[in-house]
């Protein structure tokens, strides 16, 4: 049985289309976290800035933006896949060294 080249160019089409959304899907995805300081809060995003002072823009995963402080120290983690923006997985405020008496 003989395959029609039209036929052919489909199959291999379809196989590549395949293989590639597989390596999408199984894509590297990281989870960061640290300890980092609030810089702004915009919206469904917040921008962070770590203690080596690199800034990065996390999006919120619901609508919390109005129970973080901006100024203010937390501990976060979050998933930063390959071809996406980073997103807050977690985010508790960092327990001060500073004892206010």
């Amino acid at each position: 049985m003989k395959i029609s080249k039209g036929r052919r160019v489909l199959i291999t089409l379809a196989a590549t289309t395949l293989i590639f959304a597989g390596i999408v899907w199984s894509s590297k995805t990281e989870v960061l976290g640290g300890v980092v300081r609030v810089t702004e809060v915009r919206g469904q995003q917040i921008v962070v800035e770590d203690q080596s002072g690199t800034s990065q823009v996390l999006q919120l995963p619901i609508d919390m933006n109005k129970l973080i402080t901006q100024d203010q120290e937390y501990v976060v983690h979050y998933n930063k896949k390959r071809w996406g923006e980073p997103e807050l997985t977690n985010i508790e405020p960092h327990p001060s060294l500073d004892i206010e008496s």
